[in-house]
């Protein structure tokens, strides 16, 4: 089992988490709340009309009085029929379970699916990304400011090698995301350069900077910046870039390729 079936794995947990589970919580929570929320709605729409009747004469004191706390029982006697909060209830339950559920069985349909084929495909040739894909378009296109959901399209597209629209996801949930995470800023610099046939000048470099910023020793970020710099004709600061990769501890064979990149550099 490799790591691309880790990946798609995990991908599918966090789907299920960002699709299917809040929904359910939230219609749970609806229902438990819709019983009482109409009785007591009920109750002011009827002493509303009580009040009405009262004011146009068609009722006196007494009569007023006997039908609101006719009222006012029935309301109470309506209250004492629901469970108190310590009472197992279904809907309350139910959720737990599903969720349960849910996080034991994405996994468990994964891993079915592997050993029955005998070896993983890729992520290009697994039909169930395009579904997930979908679901997740439906997700942002209902709850646009949901980043999470727009990381995990972005990823989506980015297994399915659409560069472009992996990119524009990832552009929407690091716009959206109050601290971007630096792994979701490097993947959007990663997918963009993809699409724009490896221009890292633009939003790339900018996201590079944001990168280095808060970690200044990001080895990816410190190696592209320096790819970005030279594009954009700026020699020093490539130099300055990766100057500072091999004062870091990296594999000898990737700082030979930075040695190698350094020496092609013209001289200032």
């Amino acid at each position: 089992m490799n790591i691309t079936l880790w990946s798609l794995l995990a991908l599918m947990l966090l789907i299920a988490l960002v699709i299917v589970i809040p929904p359910l919580w939230r219609r749970s929570g609806e229902r438990a709340l819709s019983r009482r929320a109409t009785n007591i709605r009920i109750y002011r729409e009827r002493m509303a009309e009580l009040e009405l009747e009262r004011a146009n004469g068609r009722l006196d004191a007494t009569q007023m009085k006997s039908q609101a706390d006719e009222l006012g029982r029935r309301l109470l006697l309506e209250s004492e029929q629901d469970p108190p909060a310590d009472t197992p209830n279904p809907d309350r339950t139910r959720p737990w379970m599903m969720t349960g559920v849910l996080l034991l069985a994405v996994p468990a349909i994964a891993l079915g699916l592997y050993w029955s084929a005998g070896t993983w495909r890729t992520p290009t040739d697994a039909p169930d990304l395009p579904f997930l894909a979908q679901r997740l378009e439906q997700r942002v296109a209902e709850y646009p400011q949901d980043s999470q959901a727009w990381m995990l399209l972005g990823r989506a597209r980015r297994a399915m090698a659409e560069n472009a629209a992996a990119a524009e996801a990832f552009k929407q949930a690091n716009t959206l995301a109050q601290e971007p995470e630096v792994a979701v800023l490097l993947q959007e610099v990663e997918v963009s350069t993809l699409a724009a046939n490896g221009d890292l000048t633009g939003r790339p470099r900018t996201l590079l900077q944001q990168v280095l910023k808060r970690e200044p020793e990001n080895i990816e970020a410190l190696w592209l910046s320096g790819l970005a710099a030279r594009q954009s004709g700026q020699t020093s600061a490539a130099r300055e870039f990766w100057q500072r990769l091999l004062r870091l501890e990296i594999p000898a064979e990737f700082a030979a390729t930075v040695r190698t990149q350094l020496s092609k550099l013209p001289a200032n």
